[in-house]
């Protein structure tokens, strides 16, 4: 028997623009969505159950380190 699994993918700069549609799409294809936003929690995907926020300043190593490493603890692959 074969076990689907969604996909997981994480994106950067998730608050406007071109993240923030490339969260929503990828949401609505049904993969897991961690979703980086830098200044402010983005509004509109606080609504969407299944999407994980995480602060994510990609200028910082720490950061980048750090978010990786929640998502690789959660959900064990970014695809």
């Amino acid at each position: 028997m074969t076990t689907l699994t969604k996909k997981t993918v994480l994106i950067t700069g998730a608050s406007s623009g071109i993240g923030l549609a490339t969260a929503k799409a990828f949401h609505a294809k049904g993969w897991k969505v961690w979703a980086g936003y830098h200044k402010q929690e983005p509004d509109e995907l606080k609504k969407i159950a299944g999407i994980s926020l995480h602060r994510l300043d990609v200028t910082s190593d720490k950061d980048v380190q750090a978010t990786i490493a929640a998502v690789l603890s959660n959900e064990g692959r970014i695809d």
